[in-house]
């Protein structure tokens, strides 16, 4: 029991040793704690973000010229009933390109004629192509075009061309 501890302690309580030296033993005890570091937060710097590469809009490639054909609605002036027009092909490519019309729509009556490198056809009998040699690089070709009985054949009409590398062109004669 608690008088065995009395005894042994020489009547003293806490194991012996005296309020005072108690007060002591604390003390130094809490004068270490102080002197060991402890881990106290300290503010950290903050990473600035470095800027990251951030898509710009860019402008698009527009798609290759190949051939123009112009105007892109040939509109045939009336004289005396029939009625004409130029169309010019340029080359607009870097290379030699050949071109055919590949249809008319609707079909070209036998009141048209197509005049091309001194050959006349009427109607879709052939229509003009000129496939080889072809169009130089900045070469043109014109085709005359006339219609008789313009006053009775108002019908747009929507050709379609082909050039040798297989590029689809769409241009129109309209009747005045």
């Amino acid at each position: 029991g608690g008088g065995t501890l009395f005894a042994l302690t020489g009547g003293l309580p806490f194991g012996g040793a005296s309020p005072a030296s108690l007060a002591a033993l604390s003390a130094t005890q809490t004068a270490r704690a102080a002197a060991i570091p402890t881990a106290t937060p300290m503010p950290t710097e903050t990473p600035t973000p470095e800027p990251t590469a951030t898509l710009q809009p860019t402008a698009t490639t527009p798609p290759a010229t190949w051939l123009t054909f112009m105007p892109t609605t040939l509109v045939l002036v009336r004289t005396s009933g029939t009625c004409t027009g130029t169309l010019t092909i340029t080359n607009t490519s870097h290379q030699t390109l050949g071109w055919q019309w590949t249809s008319a729509s609707p079909e070209l009556s036998n009141f048209y004629t197509l005049t091309f490198n001194g050959k006349t056809t009427y109607g879709t009998q052939p229509l003009p192509k000129n496939m080889s040699p072809g169009l130089k690089q900045n070469g043109t070709d014109t085709v005359l075009v006339r219609l008789s009985s313009c006053s009775t054949h108002q019908t747009q009409v929507t050709i379609t061309a082909q050039d040798s590398l297989n590029h689809t062109y769409h241009f129109f004669i309209k009747p005045s």
